[in-house]
């Protein structure tokens, strides 16, 4: 079965003309069998995981294969341990933007994660405000569901109300 995903690319926010940074943090992907045979080897944060994840999983129309993710995960696994990884000191050499970015991306990671996990979502007691397979139909999943990100512990619920709506006033939230 297909499901929606309302953010269908990695999100890219440009940046003010005056928002670069004096330095930059790099970004490249570590080898496939250092991720095996090291989690501790030094390493840049990348989307590059994720990227692909939405290449080969998310159609034209934003369409999620949920039953293909959910039998090869270790791609958005990947990505989730590359986000658990990252370092304040590399975050905080992002612009604003690129934070920002970050932030949806992390919020969209973590839903695929938990859609993929109960795939397929099928609740003892629908709730008929959302659609019958959305994430949604599984109770407190954005008070409940977490990700440890830059030495913290937050929830869809703390990225969407205390890092994008008040730390980046972000109006689309």
């Amino acid at each position: 079965m297909i499901g929606y995903l309302q953010t269908d690319c990695v999100a890219q926010v440009q940046p003010p003309p005056n928002d670069a940074p004096t330095e930059r943090a790099p970004f490249s992907l570590p080898s496939e069998d250092r991720w095996a045979t090291d989690p501790e080897a030094p390493w840049s944060f990348t989307y590059a995981p994720y990227e692909e994840l939405l290449r080969q999983y998310v159609d034209d129309q934003g369409l999620v294969d949920y039953a293909a993710l959910r039998e090869n995960q270790q791609v958005l696994d990947r990505f989730i341990l590359g986000i658990s990884r990252l370092e304040m000191s590399t975050y905080r050499l992002w612009t604003q933007s690129e934070q920002e970015a970050f932030w949806i991306n992390v919020y969209n990671a973590l839903l695929l994660k938990v859609a993929t996990d109960f795939y397929p979502i099928s609740p003892e007691l629908p709730n008929p405000e959302y659609p019958s397979d959305s994430v949604r139909q599984l109770g407190d999943v954005f008070t409940k569901s977490s990700i440890e990100v830059l030495g913290g512990t937050v929830t869809p619920e703390k990225i969407e109300k205390n890092v994008l709506r008040d730390n980046f006033k972000d109006p689309r939230v």
